[in-house]
C-alpha cells in the first residue's frame, strides 16, 4: 500500500529523472538442451555517492512496498564510492513506473517504453519472439542516447 506523501513521490520522480536510468538490455541465457538464448529484459537504476540520497529513494521504495536490489559499485573509477539501486522484478518496474510518471519530464519517454515493453513481456504472447523484443533494446538505446538534449 503506498503512503508516501505527494513531496516524496515527486522527489523521487526527480532523482530518477536526474541520476536514474531506464535500461532494456540484452541478457544471455543458457536453455535446459544447452542452447544459449539471447533474449531482452528491463530494470530502473539509480546511482549515487551521495548515501542520504540513496537511503531516501530505498525509504520510499520500501514503503510503497516495490521490490529492488542495492549494492555498491565496485569499479574503482570513480572518485567517490556510489551506491546503486536497480528495479528488475516487472512487477515492481510497473509499480515504479505509475507512481513517478506525473512527476517525470526527461526521462518520461523511456518510462513510457519501459512500461509497453513490460507489459508485452508479463503477457508473453505474442511476444515470446527474441527479435521483438531485442527491438526494444534498440529504441531505449536510441531514446537513451539522443533523447530530449540541448541542441
Amino acid at each position: 500500500m503506498q503512503t508516501i506523501k505527494d513531496t516524496q513521490r515527486a522527489w523521487l520522480a526527480g532523482i530518477v529523472d536526474g541520476e536514474g536510468s531506464f535500461v532494456i538490455f540484452r541478457r544471455t541465457n543458457i536453455s535446459k538442451n544447452k542452447e544459449t538464448i539471447i533474449t531482452a529484459t528491463a530494470s530502473i537504476t539509480i546511482t549515487n555517492s551521495n548515501k542520504e540520497i540513496i537511503d531516501e529513494c530505498a525509504n520510499i521504495l520500501d514503503e510503497c512496498n516495490i521490490k529492488y536490489w542495492m549494492w555498491y559499485e565496485k569499479d574503482g573509477t570513480h572518485l567517490r564510492r556510489q551506491k546503486r539501486i536497480s528495479v528488475r522484478n516487472y512487477g515492481a518496474i510497473i509499480q515504479l513506473i505509475n507512481l513517478i510518471e506525473g512527476d517525470l519530464i526527461g526521462k518520461k519517454d523511456q518510462a513510457n517504453l519501459m512500461k509497453t515493453f513490460v507489459d508485452k513481456a508479463r503477457k508473453r504472447t505474442s511476444f515470446n519472439a527474441t527479435e521483438d523484443r531485442l527491438n526494444y533494446c534498440v529504441k531505449m538505446s536510441e531514446l537513451n542516447k539522443n533523447g530530449n538534449l540541448i541542441r
